[in-house]
């Protein structure tokens, strides 16, 4: 496979944020090798630190691989 690529994994608490359940994880490895960890008990500032991170990178990668990101990951 020569296209950049990164894969994408998010790990959350439940499935029902008005229980309180949040997202407590996104983990990301690019085709280089590159692996990165947002982590925070802030679900807004974890999430606002992968969006700038995807916001600079956007141009760099062609393709996102997921497990269940059309059902999870990405909605």
């Amino acid at each position: 496979m020569t296209e950049k690529y990164f894969v994408l994994d998010i790990e959350t608490k439940g499935l029902k944020p008005w229980y309180g359940d949040r997202i407590t994880a996104i983990g990301i490895r690019t085709s280089d090798g590159e692996e990165m960890v947002f982590i925070d008990k802030d679900e807004k500032k974890m999430l606002c630190e992968f969006i700038k991170w995807l916001d600079k990178e956007r141009n760099n990668f062609e393709l996102i691989i997921t497990k269940n990101g059309k059902g999870f990951d990405i909605p």
